[in-house]
């Protein structure tokens, strides 16, 4: 039998360097080398393979309207990658049927599935960067003029007022490089004025 050398290796990102031997092909690791971790957020309960483990999946899918799922079925992005549209349906199940920005109920035919980081400066289709919004969210994601920003603000409603939904999209806006829509509180008696009669298509 041979004994080889020991060689230097890394593990990890950030890597401890330990020391390997080899005994003829096998390759041995030193018991310093094997670490133990807690699966946290694990539960045995749910599974594919019990009635009982389906049936915990089958319960946090409900909120979820089935229609909503017809529906993408039924219309699959067009020019997309099958891996695109299979995840935009998985990713309408993690959302639970709600927009990514303002968290209101996503209603058929007004849905919108996009990327976090677009295609054309490095995104995948990837579930992580794929998000799904309402249409006047998608819109008011890429509209520069003031005016037509509020018009889609005042069709999204009081749920963009809020701080965290602001955040959320600004932080898409930055990501495909339009501005921040800021001064959201002084727009806001503009948006519900009932002289605000101008509209967009």
């Amino acid at each position: 039998m041979r004994w080889k050398s020991r060689v230097r290796c890394g593990l990890g990102e950030n890597p401890e360097i330990i020391s390997k031997d080899y005994l003829l092909t096998f390759r041995l690791f030193p018991i310093g080398g094997v670490k133990f971790s807690i699966p946290y957020n694990f539960t045995q309960t749910t599974c594919n393979y019990k009635a009982s483990g389906r049936a915990k999946i089958h319960t946090e899918l409900q909120s979820v309207n089935s229609n909503m799922f017809k529906y993408m079925l039924a219309n699959p992005i067009r020019g997309q990658t099958m891996e695109f549209n299979d995840n935009a349906l998985s990713k309408m199940a993690g959302q639970q049927g709600r927009c990514a920005i303002i968290k209101d109920d996503l209603k058929g035919g007004q849905i919108k599935c996009i990327h976090r980081v677009p295609k054309k400066l490095g995104g995948t289709d990837n579930y992580t960067n794929i998000i799904i919004v309402s249409a006047d969210v998608y819109k008011l994601i890429h509209e520069e003029n003031e005016r037509n920003q509020l018009v889609y603000m005042r069709r999204i409603g009081r749920s963009i007022r809020n701080k965290t939904a602001l955040k959320r999209l600004n932080k898409l806006r930055k990501t495909i490089g339009n501005s921040k829509i800021m001064n959201i509180s002084l727009w806001w008696n503009a948006v519900w004025s009932e002289s605000f009669t101008y509209g967009v298509g």
